[in-house]
């Protein structure tokens, strides 16, 4: 877990687990938290700094992906919803003016 401090714009650290699988964390992550930390005394401005390991982007990619396909086929799904609607109405008042036309063909 990071989080901020108020005085001073510096970034606290602290590793807790659910799970005290603490023995999990490797000693370059330790040393990387550490350094990320001086660092962050050392900057007054606010920073933004995202870890993330290969595998995680590997995952967010996919999922990025998917959620464009998503999205794609949603789109589609509307296009293809108003088309089958318009269709309807139109055939709709076709069938009304057809019947119209019948009734006053059948009444001459």
């Amino acid at each position: 877990m990071i989080y901020t401090k108020k005085d001073h714009n510096a970034l606290g650290c602290s590793i807790c687990s659910r799970t005290n699988l603490l023995q999990n964390i490797q000693n370059n992550e330790l040393k990387l938290l550490d350094e990320l930390y001086s660092k962050s005394k050392k900057n007054r401005g606010v920073q933004i700094i995202k870890l993330q390991n290969n595998i995680e982007y590997q995952i967010d990619l996919v999922k990025k992906s998917f959620e464009e396909k998503l999205e794609r086929k949603n789109k589609v799904i509307c296009i293809l919803s108003g088309l089958s609607f318009i269709l309807f109405v139109v055939l709709f008042l076709l069938f009304l003016k057809i019947s119209a036309f019948l009734k006053a063909t059948i009444r001459n």
